[in-house]
């Protein structure tokens, strides 16, 4: 991610992850993924390699996020309490 996401994004990331829409939306993502991999693999433009490099690790990200947002929330909200 790039700037530091608060409280309210990690509660929202967390109610999504657990509805049953999120298994399709996850699938679509790791599919994206797939792709990126292959054209990066594939290019030989390091300017498209870079913007490739980029969009997978945006999505990567949020993936990585989205596994471990109970565990961030919870690291969040135990000063508050």
């Amino acid at each position: 991610m790039l700037s530091k996401p608060n409280v309210d994004f990690y509660r929202a990331l967390l109610v999504t992850t657990r509805t049953p829409q999120w298994k399709s939306i996850e699938e679509a993502l790791n599919a994206e993924l797939l792709t990126l991999y292959e054209m990066m693999r594939d290019t030989r433009d390091t300017v498209a390699l870079h913007q490739l490099q980029g969009r997978a690790q945006a999505i990567s990200g949020l993936l990585r996020e989205a596994a471990n947002a109970q565990r961030t929330l919870d690291k969040l909200t135990k000063g508050r309490m």
